[in-house]
């Protein structure tokens, strides 16, 4: 039994890890995400969300080497991988944005801090990315439905927002002239 439960692990651990599709990325799982303070990093899953597993993910950026909290968990029935590093303005996702087979934007408003949340479709699987203060996040859910991806990703930004106050949400859908050659215009609101 406890060999199984093993084996289950490690294959979901690989699962998980392969969602962000990172080659060059060194996966160290943590008991929880009280673990991530001593790299200097904190993370947060949204309320609600189930199975919690926590890792740090060692990868670089702009030639830097730099370690990114990461937790997987399920959330309104949706498998999400949630990302955050100390690194402002960059994609920490594992994705290649220039593969997105559309894109959504939208206006990010959390507690005084202003960004947009970049929503793409890559390889079957929505990746969001967007940045608060000086961090970087991405969320990973896999999922067919883009309103329910922006859903996770709104949730998971109000779950890290700094502390502030209490957190707030809005969201607007940018004007579809602003978004990439990828993108593809859609109508749908949060």
């Amino acid at each position: 039994m406890k060999k199984t439960a093993i084996a289950i692990l490690l294959v979901l651990t690989l699962a998980f890890s392969l969602c962000a599709c990172g080659s060059k990325e060194k996966v160290k799982e943590y008991n929880s995400k009280e673990d991530f303070a001593e790299l200097g990093l904190s993370l947060n899953a949204p309320q609600g969300a189930e199975g919690q597993k926590y890792a740090v993910v060692e990868s670089s950026a702009n030639g830097e080497d730099i370690n990114i909290a990461q937790i997987s968990y399920t959330y309104n029935g949706i498998s999400c991988i949630l990302r955050s590093a100390n690194v402002a303005e960059h994609n920490i996702s594992g994705f290649d944005e220039n593969k997105a087979q559309s894109e959504e934007q939208y206006d990010l408003n959390i507690e005084g801090f202003s960004s947009q949340i970049r929503i793409m479709q890559i390889d079957g699987k929505y990746v969001a990315i967007w940045t608060l203060g000086d961090y970087s996040y991405s969320l990973c859910a896999e999922t067919e439905d883009t309103l329910a991806a922006t859903s996770c990703a709104m949730d998971a930004a109000n779950a890290n927002v700094p502390a502030t106050g209490a957190p707030t949400t809005q969201a607007a859908q940018s004007n579809p002239s602003e978004q990439s050659p990828a993108a593809q215009t859609s109508q749908a609101a949060y």
